[in-house]
């Protein structure tokens, strides 16, 4: 059963997370959008946290995503 794990996670197949996420680079330009996607959607949902509750409402996780995309635009 190891072995068609293993298979599947060298060739990247069934995996739910998104290429950010499981620490891998994005394999070609649609998975670089998607990625890009779903970085633009949390940061509009923490942006709009900020503006409706101030930004003590932040949780620790969303605080240091915010700190990595002013570090790295």
């Amino acid at each position: 059963m190891r072995f068609f794990e293993t298979i599947k996670r060298i060739f990247g197949f069934g995996s739910s997370k998104s290429p950010k996420q499981s620490g891998l680079v994005p394999r070609d330009d649609y998975a670089y959008n998607e990625m890009k996607k779903e970085e633009e959607k949390k940061m509009d949902k923490i942006l709009d946290k900020i503006a409706g509750k101030g930004i003590d409402s932040l949780t620790q996780r969303e605080k240091s995503f915010l700190d990595s995309k002013s570090k790295h635009p």
